[in-house]
């Protein structure tokens, strides 16, 4: 049988298991964590802040509702010199393609890019996990199980664009009812109704993202580690989250925490805590779901 969730995922003896698979490796594991780093997706993670001022925010709102759009379009012309107007005036046919045309390219160029850099990851997520598993077992690894991870490679980028679908689609039905809320906000012109739909968008979006994402976070390994198809992933993942997310989350956050404080040194010491914290992953996965005579010649359990 394999270990408890909560031996399998103990957080102190996890993390001193990825800082001596790291002595034992280290340029290996370096080199896969810079990669993975640097293909990682941090889209959406600038958030704009607005402008601060005194009294009632809503009173902006108002005052934006009233406002005369032709007024407002001589005053952007009076500060920049530029009449909004003259565009429907001077934009023909043919600029009008030309304008498509171009936002078509970039957004096609932009795809092109994507997946590229996904096609990218998925070959190198592969052989990164294997990695993890030949240090863990070993007590060394080698720069060709890093990059040998071409037959899982069509697998895992599966994997995760169905799991990007999949979190996608949780997040615009967790959302639905907030939109819905501010939708009849907006026709009775209640700007209460706005923070009702916040809290409400809110409330439904954070858990339910978190209780899928929690489900899919080891499809990867699944994948990589257990030859899992792109289906058996995400139910073997499932499997291993169903009735442990409290802790999962919890595991999660603290190893997520240390990664984090690598950018502490320099903010190159983030490739470190990286490479710690994934293997240190990779061993609590294999611990939960390895019987115990599989995981027990585990070298970093006995170095």
């Amino acid at each position: 049988m394999p270990r408890s969730f909560q031996q399998a995922f103990d957080i102190s003896r996890s993390l001193a298991t990825g800082l001596k698979a790291l002595e034992a490796a280290p340029w290996p594991l370096l080199l896969g964590a810079v990669l993975m780093q640097c293909t990682e997706n941090s889209g959406g993670n600038g958030g704009g802040s607005g402008g601060s001022g005194g009294g009632d925010p809503w009173d902006d709102y108002d005052s934006w509702e009233s406002q005369d759009w032709q007024g407002m379009g001589a005053r952007v012309g009076e500060l920049t010199g530029f009449d909004p107007a003259s565009l429907t005036g001077n934009i023909g046919a043919t600029e009008l393609a030309i304008i498509v045309a171009i936002v078509v390219l970039v957004l096609g160029i932009g795809l092109v890019c994507g997946l590229m850099v996904l096609a990218f990851r998925s070959w190198v997520h592969g052989g990164y996990l294997r990695l993890h598993e030949e240090v863990l077992r070993t007590g060394g690894g080698s720069f060709g199980t890093l990059f040998g991870g071409a037959d899982v490679f069509l697998r895992m980028m599966g994997f995760k664009v169905a799991a990007g679908l999949i979190l996608t689609g949780i997040a615009l039905l967790a959302v639905l009812p907030g939109v819905a809320i501010a939708g009849v906000g907006y026709l009775v012109t209640s700007p209460s109704l706005y923070a009702v739909a916040g809290l409400v968008g809110l409330g439904l979006f954070v858990p339910a993202y978190l209780y899928v994402w929690l489900g899919l976070y080891f499809g990867n390994h699944a994948v990589a580690l257990d030859g899992q198809p792109i289906l058996g992933a995400v139910e073997h993942s499932w499997d291993l989250a169903r009735g442990n997310r409290l802790w999962m989350l919890l595991y999660l956050l603290v190893t997520g925490v240390v990664w984090m404080l690598g950018m502490c040194l320099c903010c190159v010491g983030i490739f470190l805590t990286r490479a710690i914290v994934d293997t240190a992953r990779t061993e609590a996965y294999l611990l939960a779901t390895r019987t115990s005579a599989e995981s027990d010649d585990l070298w970093s359990l006995h170095s």
